[in-house]
């Protein structure tokens, strides 16, 4: 027989991991496995051959088969960047391909698998990768991937390169970073752009686009403030607060930033939190479908 308290422990945790798996999938597409570019239609077995050709690293047996008019595809491109094939990277280029070509419906493009090599992103980017390319279903861009998982060169490279502040929701995904430097970095990207950041700190995500909101509802759309306490970054928390967050707002499962704190059990992050219930705010309406322009 189980008892009240170990049920209900038990019901908390399973809402706790639905939650939790609705906010991990906003993650990095180039954590995907590279595996996954096996499973791929090959329509003819020079296609094939050019896969394997990419994936030995045999630039030159491959080059040799684009001579021969096998299909350039996406998912080729895609081996070749995050291979870091170089060779048939830029052989790719110079037949016309698009080097802002979509890999799928989260992936805006190959420029996500270059931050890892600053030679390769340099590269990408003097040939015409934007940092602003959404994605097929919200305003994600390699910006948005970069401020959550790249390196603070990799970042100042991309605004260097027209990074723009305004597109990628770049607040949102900043406060999701894990890095040791995610302080750093959120403070860079709010100092980008004071008055931009400051009118959507309280905005969940996707929130600006009914279309993206609609879509997107179940899956784990917050505010800055829910993903720097889902991340459990005292201080990300801290400077969101400082800024004008307001930690009473609820997401579509109802849960307020306190209780994304509490079910991630990042102890820091629930006590501080707890410390504003007397604060001003008071209780902030909850967000409804309604108010973000969703016909019930």
């Amino acid at each position: 027989m189980v008892r009240q308290g170990s049920a209900s422990r038990h019901l908390m945790n399973a809402k706790a991991g639905e939650h939790r798996r609705a906010y991990n999938r906003q993650r990095f597409p180039s954590s995907l496995p590279l595996s996954r570019y096996s499973k791929i239609p090959l329509f003819s077995v020079q296609m094939e051959d050019l896969y394997n050709a990419i994936t030995d690293g045999r630039d030159d047996d491959a080059i040799e088969l684009l001579d021969r008019d096998v299909p350039m595809t996406i998912n080729h491109f895609a081996l070749a960047t995050r291979m870091k094939r170089y060779k048939i990277v830029d052989d790719f280029i110079q037949r016309g391909w698009d080097i802002d070509t979509h890999v799928d419906s989260l992936t805006p493009s190959c420029l996500v698998y270059t931050f890892d090599d600053i030679k390769l992103l340099r590269w990408f980017l003097d040939h015409g990768a934007s940092p602003n390319k959404r994605c097929l279903i919200r305003d994600y861009t390699p910006l948005s991937c970069a401020v959550q998982h790249a390196s603070f060169e990799a970042i100042q490279l991309l605004f260097q390169h027209g990074g723009s502040i305004e597109h990628g929701q770049l607040l949102h995904y900043a406060s999701l970073r894990s890095h040791p430097d995610n302080l750093e970095v959120l403070k860079y990207i709010y100092d980008k752009n004071p008055n931009f950041n400051a009118a959507i700190i309280n905005k969940l995500l996707d929130e600006n686009s009914p279309r993206d909101f609609a879509h997107n509802y179940r899956a784990g759309l917050g505010t800055p403030l829910h993903f720097a306490a889902l991340q459990g970054s005292l201080e990300c928390v801290r400077f969101l607060v400082e800024k004008g967050a307001n930690p009473w707002i609820q997401d579509p499962y109802r849960k307020t930033a306190l209780s994304i704190a509490i079910y991630a059990n990042h102890e820091p992050v629930i006590r501080f939190l707890k410390s504003l219930k007397d604060h001003e705010w008071g209780q902030y309406p909850r967000h409804t479908q309604a108010a973000a322009g969703i016909v019930a």
